[in-house]
C-alpha cells in the first residue's frame, strides 16, 4: 500500500503550469492548507499507524518548507520506504546529508530541460545550474559514504522548447546527473479536479468542474516519434524512462495526442492500493473527493478502508472499470494506461 502525504500546499516557485501547490485565486478560506497544515508531531503519528511493507511518498506544494520536515524523515527512516518529490532548491549540505543519513530510498527531483527551458518555465534564473551542482553534490556524497541510496529520478514536464532537445536531455542525465529514471510527464490543461488541492464534497461536483485533457503541443506531431525513441535510446543504459500516463509504444503515444488524452484510458486500480492525504489533513482517494480528515481518526490510516464514502467511491470506480474504460473526469492522470 502506498501513502502520498502532501505536506505542505506552499512552494518557493510559481510555475504557470502546475496544479500541485495553493494558488490565491482557487483556494478558499476554509481550504487553505498553509493555514492548517499538519505538524511534524501529528504526521509522526500518522506514520506509526502505517502496516509495515508500506510505503510513503513525500510530497507538496514543496515538501523541504516544511518547518518539522528533518523530524518527519527522520522517524521515517528505517520504518517504512519512502521516496521524496522536491523541487531542489533547499538542497543544500545539510539536507543532502540527512536525505542519505535518513534512507531516502528515491529522491525525484524536477528538473524541465536545460537552462533555456527550466529557468525560463520555473522563472528562476540560474535555477538549472544550481540543481546541477546539488545533483552532483549529492553523487558525491553518496560516493563518500558507500551508499546507493536514495536513488535518482528527474521529473520533467514535456514543454514544447524541450521536444527538440529531448535526446539530448536524456543523455545529459544519463552521463553527467547520474540519474537512474527520468520520468516525462505530458502537461494538461488545469481546468478539472483531479489531483488539486481544491477538494469537493462529491463524485457530481468533481463532474462540474472539467473533464480534463491533454494540453495543446505546438509540434504535436513531432513528439510521439521523439518519446519513443528516447525508449529505444534507454534499453541499453543506466537511467530507464518513464512517461506519464503510461505509455509503452508509438501506438499508444499517437492515440494519447490524437485525442487529447480524452476516452482512451483502462481500467485503473490505483485507488485500492494508494491513499492520499493532503496538507490539511484532508484525504482524498485520487481525485479530489474529501473523504474524511485525518485529524478526526485519531490519525489512524487503518481506519479510512471501513469509511462509507470511501467504499461508495471504489465501487464507483469498480463499476467503471468493468466497462474497461476510465472515466472522463481521471482522463490524463499520470497513474492511468493508455488503452491500445
Amino acid at each position: 500500500m502506498g501513502y502520498f502525504f502532501y505536506i505542505t500546499g506552499r512552494c518557493n516557485l510559481n510555475c504557470d503550469y502546475c496544479w500541485q501547490r495553493e494558488k490565491e485565486e482557487r483556494i478558499s478560506e476554509s481550504t487553505r492548507t498553509s493555514r492548517n497544515e499538519l505538524t511534524g508531531k501529528e504526521w509522526i503519528n500518522v506514520i506509526k499507524s502505517i502496516p509495515k511493507l508500506s510505503f510513503v511518498g513525500l510530497t507538496g506544494g514543496e515538501p523541504l518548507l516544511h518547518s518539522d520536515f528533518k523530524e518527519i524523515i527522520r522517524f521515517l527512516s528505517g520504518r517504512l520506504s519512502y521516496t521524496i518529490n522536491t523541487n531542489g532548491i533547499l538542497l543544500d549540505d545539510e539536507m543532502l546529508e540527512n536525505i542519505i543519513k535518513y534512507k531516502v530510498s528515491n529522491l525525484s527531483i524536477s528538473l524541465d530541460g536545460f537552462a533555456d527551458v527550466h529557468d525560463v518555465s520555473r522563472k528562476r534564473p540560474g535555477l538549472f545550474d544550481l540543481l546541477v551542482e546539488r545533483i552532483h553534490r549529492l553523487n558525491v556524497l553518496k560516493g563518500e559514504k558507500r551508499f546507493k541510496k536514495p536513488s535518482l529520478t528527474i521529473k520533467t514536464v514535456l514543454l514544447d522548447p524541450l521536444v527538440g532537445q529531448l535526446d539530448e536531455f536524456y543523455r545529459f542525465c544519463d552521463e553527467v546527473l547520474k540519474a537512474d529514471c527520468l520520468n516525462i510527464s505530458v502537461m494538461k490543461t488545469l481546468q478539472h479536479a483531479q489531483f488539486d488541492f481544491r477538494t469537493y464534497d462529491s463524485l457530481n461536483e468533481i463532474k462540474m468542474v472539467g473533464e480534463p485533457a491533454c494540453f495543446n503541443y505546438k509540434e504535436v506531431d513531432r513528439i510521439p516519434e521523439a518519446l519513443i525513441n528516447l525508449l529505444k535510446i534507454s534499453e541499453k543504459r543506466r537511467c530507464k524512462v518513464l512517461f506519464y500516463p503510461r505509455m509503452f509504444d508509438k501506438s499508444a503515444l499517437d492515440l494519447l495526442f490524437r485525442s487529447h488524452g480524452r476516452g482512451i484510458f483502462g481500467p485503473c486500480y490505483i485507488p485500492w492500493s494508494t491513499v492520499m492525504i493532503l496538507a490539511n489533513g484532508n484525504i482524498i482517494p485520487c481525485l479530489s473527493l474529501n473523504i474524511a480528515n485525518i485529524r478526526d481518526m485519531n490519525y489512524d490510516v487503518r481506519r479510512i478502508s471501513g469509511l462509507e464514502k470511501y467504499q461508495k467511491f471504489l465501487k464507483w470506480r469498480n463499476t467503471a472499470n468493468r466497462t474497461k474504460a476510465s472515466p472522463p473526469e481521471c482522463n490524463m492522470c499520470c497513474f492511468s494506461a493508455v488503452r491500445i
